[in-house]
């Protein structure tokens, strides 16, 4: 079983990537860094790392203040209505995305605010 510093460790990860333009242009459109692209960012975040599970199983946790919760949840409500674009320079590129990554960095603020970064075990 997962342990919940590792847990918000790894989709810290992951929302950071999601939520940095610079990183993105870089990797998903120039290729200087190491990146999939977006479908694989999406997917780790919530196929590998489970993003909806933590949120469910979260919801009222005393280790995820509720501020902290509520923009993950805005975050995923989000990302869940965002249907991509037809490549990743255009996601990049596109203002609707700009905005979804805007509240990415308004979660990882407010997890600052806590000291929630949590660790690998």
């Amino acid at each position: 079983m997962i342990t919940f510093d590792t847990w918000i460790f790894n989709i810290r990860d992951s929302l950071e990537k999601l939520s940095d333009l610079d990183f993105q242009l870089q990797a998903w459109v120039k290729g200087t860094k190491f990146s999939g692209g977006w479908y694989e960012e999406v997917s780790t975040l919530y196929d590998s790392h489970c993003f909806e599970e933590f949120l469910s199983k979260h919801k009222d946790s005393d280790k995820l203040p509720n501020e902290a919760y509520l923009k993950l949840l805005e975050f995923h409500n989000h990302m869940d209505d965002y249907d991509g674009k037809e490549n990743d320079a255009d996601i990049v590129n596109d203002p609707v995305w700009k905005k979804i990554t805007l509240i990415g960095k308004e979660a990882i603020a407010i997890m600052d605010k806590f000291n929630i970064k949590g660790k690998l075990d």
